[in-house]
């Protein structure tokens, strides 16, 4: 493993992120992997600090090989995403993922899978355990839960291809590097055997029913051990001269081969690999084959790889008559297929370069497929169009219908907003890559670019693939197969580079200070153009629907289950199984709208600094340990009258326990305290009263730094007797401050708290069987008698009405946190303000005693420039945090104002709510429901302000569950 870096190479399995296009037929690449780094010192361990990862539940990166168990109950996945996966070999559920302990770089790329007959074992390998033992290892997985539970050490390469006899006595290793194989024993996993006799790397090990082995060696043979692992046979087939698989027939009587050079299938004597025939390849006129497999009755001979047909769709090629009749061909992939399993069904399993795997039926029809979750941005380098500070993206990238035909999709990412538009969005105002006069030829696709003349130097194999000048002329930056590099000029080495996973597109912002690459992971980077620093990155999964933008420090802004698909790996040594941590775990400290939306805003970094400062980054947040983890006692699914005791067992990890949050249909509710006889150590318990129907009460505990775990969920239907709800109404409004300096801006709010009390129980007629309201205007609204009042309502209200509260007068944040202002507050500092508002912990523990499974928060609110500790997109941000957290359904003005915005006496915002409560029956059915009230307020309110004071107030929206009605229409 001392060797000079440039001996070690990787061929085209890497195709996924090389080939310059899925829908047209490039010929082969073979290209060197990443120049593996100095190792830590011996005796290290994998790094503890988090490593960020793409989540989405399916592979993100090339599936190098696959594996199925004796029974076709599993398919076993390896990817250079780092992880191996399990999937249902009839459905294609996810049922576990495997983790590694891996690095940055190539550290932890999954070459090699097997999982044992019985389907209890699986066995991963590749680029594992290098940067740490200097020696590479095989990690052994336990396929029920996870878990690690034992590492085979100190193998001389990395590891390209594992396989379990039929009887489950032995695991053979092929390797890279002229290292040959090995083969242990599986009772006490001792190496038995090995063969260093190699000349090039090795690529396939396979077993027969008997024991025998065969391999494959780019040296150019193909060798034949016995059962005793002693060398029968070596051969050179005439095929090719690059063998890659070679795969024993089930009854061990025959051997097919197959080559990277050649699109060439061999069959040989399983005796002494004599060469029996060739396979009918007629029409198969390029690429190659990298993957066969026969049908477990052998009548079958199943190959496939590069080859492509029908606009670059690559095919499993199924030959009848024992391998030499004419191939059938069956639409798989849109990449290389780099690997074939059969079940004894006669069911085919494949996995490939797209990333994709499925199960075809026996007669070719689709069992499933899976295909990466990945925007695919090849040949979109001229789509990446920025706005001049960056704020503002635009990028373009490809699309495969149900009927299998490609086409183009533009959208559009504006981070100040964090809006999503697909589409035909409007870009006129982006500009896309300056490219200049030169030419495509000179920097395109190509291992040797020139720019102004003059050669770049790359790594050994790797392609540029993309380029833009800086608009002031000075300096370009390229993007490559492994890195983007920026240069001042052609002639003198680059400024800077960063490792990336193929950069497709780049650009650089007019203001010259950022460069934006677009990457094959799916992700959007932005580096400063001075020293190549990542400031964000933005994943846009392919559904249109959700994403995820965020920072090195760990700050996110995400559409709703878009922190779900974002997380990060944490290493627990070098024998234990990673831990992944999603970002939606994280949302109490990093989920921040205002820090991702003021970003490129000037003092947008100073601002993101000072937060990490505040509460550190999650390099710091995830050093104090793992969050607990929770099993379920409860029933996962049951039936109720309407009470319910949910129950859980809590298990520290390390981190510590701070606190529980129970959720109904992801409303937070405090619960009571549940008596649980003879619960044992760990039990925490609470008791629901349910309102009718199907309800999800769902669990999370936190570390002592705020790390939630994953949620534990129980359904409940529930069948207690439906009556008609009762309606409650909570308001307070402050006009008329104590401290007179907070008097400006809301000379509305105790009049629009009455009013909107009045017209709530208005509304109620006939809707509702009772109306319970209260208001507390100016003096009345003080801290202690706002949390008093709604206290004592909270315990008058059932699971099955609904609650509105109503709050009117100054709101701000204060650390991406939403504080109300009652009457009391006096403004002598920040600290004060702080102590005596109504934060956000404090509205959160208020209504989580609301137990009422229909509510909705009504915010008019405004900050004043006297106090403003963060003006405009800071609050909305606030609210919306404070919505996500609590589950409830939100409807807010935000506005940064020195002066009282009104219409017809009263707030704008106050107004619009009022007006909707008469008239937002969008459906016609006489009911006023929180979403047309929502779709109301949000037309009238700019419509308004765009009207008499020329601009556009845009009210927060967030609503969580099911819309209901709030309000009967006259």
């Amino acid at each position: 493993m001392n060797r000079r870096p440039s001996i070690f190479r990787m061929t085209v399995m890497v195709l996924a992120c090389l080939t310059i296009s899925a829908c047209v037929t490039a010929p082969p690449v073979v290209v060197q992997n990443p120049v593996k780094p100095a190792p830590l010192k011996t005796g290290a361990a994998p790094p503890t600090h988090p490593l960020p990862r793409i989540e989405t539940g399916m592979h993100t990166a090339t599936i190098r090989r696959i594996s199925v168990d004796r029974h076709g109950r599993f398919v076993v996945t390896g990817s250079d995403d780092k992880t191996a996966r399990v999937w249902d070999a009839e459905t294609g559920k996810l049922l576990q993922v495997l983790r590694p302990p891996q690095a940055e770089g190539s550290e932890g790329k999954i070459y090699a899978v097997a999982i044992s007959p019985d389907g209890t074992t699986v066995a991963v390998g590749g680029w594992t355990g290098y940067e740490w033992d200097r020696r590479i290892s095989i990690y052994l997985f336990s396929r029920s839960d996870g878990q690690l539970l034992r590492r085979l050490e100190a193998l001389p390469e990395v590891v390209s291809d594992l396989c379990f006899s039929p009887d489950g006595r032995h695991l053979a290793a092929a390797l890279w590097g002229s290292k040959g194989v090995r083969v242990f024993d599986t009772q006490y996993w001792h190496q038995i055997s090995a063969d260093k006799d190699y000349g090039d790397n090795s690529y396939s090990v396979d077993f027969d029913p008997a024991g025998r082995l065969i391999t494959t060696c780019y040296d150019g043979n193909v060798r034949l051990y016995n059962n005793r692992f002693q060398i029968v046979a070596k051969k050179a087939v005439p095929g090719g001269k690059k063998p890659y698989t070679a795969r024993f027939s089930p009854d061990g009587s025959r051997v097919a081969v197959v080559f990277e050079d050649s699109t060439a299938v061999d069959v040989l004597s399983d005796k002494d690999l004599k060469w029996q025939f060739a396979a009918d390849t007629e029409g198969i006129d390029n690429g190659n084959m990298y993957s066969v497999a026969w049908s477990r009755d052998g009548r079958i001979l199943y190959t496939a790889g590069y080859y492509s047909y029908q606009s670059g769709w690559r095919p499993i090629l199924a030959r009848p008559e024992k391998g030499r009749g004419a191939p059938q061909r069956w639409k798989a992939a849109t990449d290389t297929i780099l690997d074939l399993q059969a079940f004894d069904d006669g069911r085919i399993a494949f996995g490939a370069c797209d990333p994709a795997v499925g199960v075809f039926n026996a007669d070719g029809s689709k069992r499933f497929i899976l295909r990466g979750e990945t925007l695919d941005f090849r040949e979109s380098w001229k789509k990446l169009c920025l706005s001049i500070d960056g704020s503002a993206v635009a990028f373009g990238y490809k699309t495969l219908s149900e009927a299998g035909a490609w086409s183009w999709q533009t959208a559009r990412f504006d981070i100040a907003n964090g809006q999503l538009s697909i589409d035909a969005p409007d870009i006129n105002d982006l500009r896309e890559p300056k490219t200049g006069k030169e030419s495509t030829a000179n920097w395109k696709a190509t291992k040797n670019p020139r720019v102004h003349g003059q050669a770049l130097q790359l790594s050994p194999h790797e392609r540029s693939i993309s380029l833009a000048f800086a608009p002031s002329g000075q300096g370009f930056v390229i993007g490559c197969d492994w890195y983007v590099r920026f240069y001042n000029d052609a002639v003198t080495p680059p400024r800077w580079q960063v490792p990336v996973p193929v950069a497709w597109a780049v650009n650089i912002t007019a203001d010259g200070r950022y460069v934006v690459a677009a990457l094959g992971d799916g992700t959007l980077r932005w580096y400063t153009v001075d020293k190549g620093r990542e400031v964000l990155a933005l994943f846009v999964h392919p559904d249109g629907k959700r994403w995820i933008a965020w920072t090195p420090q760990g700050f996110f802004d995400a559409s709703p289950g878009g922190s779900e698909i974002f997380g990060y790996h944490l290493n627990q040594g070098a024998d234990k199984a990673g831990e992944f941590v999603a970002a939606e775990q994280l949302t109490e400290q990093f989920y921040r709208h205002d820090l991702i939306a003021g970003l490129f805003s000037p003092g947008g970094e100073v601002a993101l600094k000072a937060a990490a400062d505040r509460i550190g980054d999650v390099r710091q947040v995830l050093k104090g340990g793992l969050p607990p983890k929770l099993e379920l006692l409860s029933p996962v699914k049951s039936n109720s009258t309407g009470e319910f005791v949910f129950q859980a067992r809590i298990i520290d990890q390390g981190g510590g326990v701070s606190r529980f949050i129970y959720r109904i249909d992801g409303k937070e509710i405090q619960g009571r305290p549940a008596d649980i006889p003879g619960a044992g150590p760990g039990t925490v318990g609470r008791r629901f009263s349910l309102a009718p129907g199907r309800r999800e009460i769902s669990l999370i505990a936190t570390n002592t730094n705020g790390v939630a775990s994953t949620p534990v969920t129980a359904v409940v239907d529930v069948e207690a007797p439906t009556t008609r709800p009762a309606l409650f109404v909570f308001a307070a409004g402050v006009t008329r401050y104590r401290d007179h300096c907070l008097t400006q801006g809301v000379q509305y709010a105790a009049a629009d708290a009455r009013a909107v009390v009045d017209q709530f129980q208005t509304r109620s007629q006939g809707l509702f069987r009772t109306a319970k309201v209260r208001v507390l205007p100016d003096q009345a609204a003080t801290r202690s008698a706002i949390e008093t009042t709604l206290t004592s309502m909270a315990s008058m209200a059932g699971p099955e009405d609904v609650f509105v509260v109503y709050f009117a007068g100054h709101g701000t944040a204060i650390d991406g946190q939403y504080h109300y202002l009652p009457w009391g507050v006096r403004y002598t500092s920040q600290e004060a303000l702080h102590e005596q508002s109504l934060s956000q912990e404090n509205l959160r523990t208020l209504l989580s005693k609301i137990l009422c499974n229909k509510t909705l928060l009504l915010l008019d609110t405004c900050s004043s420039g006297a106090f403003s500790m963060g003006r405009g997109v800071a609050e909305k941000a606030a609210i919306d945090r404070l919505g996500k957290l609590s589950g409830w359904a939100v409807l807010a003005a935000a506005k940064s104002d020195e002066v009282a915005y009104e219409e017809n006496g009263h707030g704008i915002f106050t107004h619009a709510l009022i007006e909707g409560l008469k008239n937002a029956d969008r459906n016609g059915n006489t009911l006023i429901e929180v979403g047309e009230l929502a779709d109301y307020i949000e037309e009238l309110v700019p419509n308004i302000t765009q009207r008499k004071y020329g601009f556009e107030q845009f009210p927060v929206k967030r609503l969580s569950g099911a819309s209901f009605p709030v309000g009967r229409k006259p």
